[in-house]
């Protein structure tokens, strides 16, 4: 995950982002545990050149990650037409609030393939494991036959 990472911004009305290459991004909402801040918001990308906005799709099914103080959900997905500058605006964040500052906006390269293809992983690893196990107990129980 930490490698998907591309970069963070605050939580603010307009700013505006680079990115290096055409691509498929993903937005998400990082902040403390329970946090209903990203609740409600709508966002958008738009082309500093010619104004043209990104295409941008609202995530349906939410993947989430947590630790021990702050969590991440994502948000929408952007496809980046071309490399440059994307001015980056926020609809309905209304007034700044006093946890603002522990907010912050990831955009990530995506990566929701490769972590259900390491969870199969880890599940098939682990049914061959108690298989195997099992295995080795009966072996152990079984009467050998003399033949």
């Amino acid at each position: 995950v930490d490698r998907a990472r591309m970069f963070s911004v605050p939580l603010l009305e307009h700013q505006v982002v680079e990115f290096s290459e055409a691509r498929e991004v993903i937005l998400w909402g990082e902040g403390p545990l329970f946090s209903s801040r990203f609740a409600k918001l709508d966002f958008e990308l738009k082309s500093e050149d010619d104004g043209i906005p990104a295409e941008g799709h609202t995530i349906w099914i939410h993947s989430s990650s947590s630790g021990l103080s702050k969590a991440r959900i994502d948000l929408k997905s952007f496809r980046i037409p071309r490399p440059g500058r994307y001015r980056f605006e926020i609809q309905g964040l209304g007034e700044p609030r006093e946890n603002d500052g522990e907010h912050q906006l990831v955009f990530m390269k995506p990566h929701r393939a490769k972590s259900i293809a390491y969870i199969l992983g880890i599940i098939l690893s682990a049914f061959i494991f108690v298989e195997s196990l099992v295995l080795f107990f009966l072996s152990l129980l079984l009467p050998k036959s003399s033949g």
